[in-house]
């Protein structure tokens, strides 16, 4: 939000300058840009408490640049940026830890995918290993893609495979999903398939969710993925949520 932050914003750069990092070398380290390191450092701009304390944990901190945000943030300010989007990566790969590091001790995770080889189906995907290794409850709701629907013809054409192994490749991690139900403690798996045309692709872990789409060419994973967590009033958490709720109702279960 705009507003004067001459206490947030001096310490932020007094803290970058500290650890020697230049604009240009911070920047890519907090996944904004730097025109807007740059207004949070003079004072235009304040940051939510959210990314103030991502910055933070950065800087090593110690707390004083979440505090300083939140003293300079004017009283009864809501605590919301213009973008839910707290941060974005060109591919899954950079936060294929986080994910994994959050969904070992989450109570939820919910999943909208095409096949889900890389996400559930092979031995060393995203989430088998947590779903089937747990320590603690989870409940995991799975949308995948009805194999035998035109959706999945179309889809694969336009990745360029044979539409008989395209559907070999959901049956194969329906049926991977049918031995975790069976060797998997803690696990409160449920499985549903959908025959719309597939445009998203999320992935929910409590209060946190990563969205890619799938688009002619590409898989899910090798698109730009977006970094939402759930915040009072966010448009996109709860328009996401919904769209899952509302084709978990209308798809048809499996497991």
């Amino acid at each position: 939000m705009d507003g004067p932050a001459p206490a947030f914003g001096e310490l932020l750069r007094q803290l970058r300058l500290a650890r020697g990092l230049s604009l240009r070398a911070f920047q890519p380290l907090t996944n904004h840009s730097k025109s807007l390191i740059g207004d949070w450092e003079t004072g235009r701009k304040v940051p939510t408490s959210d990314i103030a304390k991502r910055l933070d944990h950065l800087l090593d901190a110690g707390g004083r640049l979440a505090a300083a945000a939140a003293a300079t943030r004017p009283p009864n300010a809501p605590d919301r940026i213009a973008s839910e989007v707290v941060r974005h990566f060109a591919h899954q790969g950079p936060v294929a830890d986080e994910i994994r590091r959050r969904a070992e001790v989450a109570g939820q995770v919910d999943v909208l995918a095409i096949r889900g080889l890389g996400i559930l189906g092979l031995n060393d995907s995203l989430l088998r290993p947590t779903l089937a290794r747990r320590g603690c409850p989870l409940k995991a709701r799975i949308l995948l893609l009805e194999p035998g629907c035109e959706a999945a013809a179309t889809r694969a054409g336009e990745i360029g495979e044979n539409p008989a192994a395209f559907a070999s490749g959901i049956k194969f991690t329906l049926a991977r999903l049918e031995e975790l139900t069976a060797s998997a403690e803690n696990l409160d798996l449920t499985v549903s398939l959908y025959s719309s045309q597939p445009i998203w692709r999320t992935i929910r872990v409590d209060d946190v969710l990563w969205v890619s789409s799938f688009a002619p060419g590409w898989e899910g994973h090798e698109s730009t993925i977006y970094e939402i967590p759930k915040t009072p009033r966010g448009s996109f958490w709860s328009g996401y949520c919904k769209q899952f709720d509302e084709m978990s109702a209308h798809a048809r279960r499996v497991i």
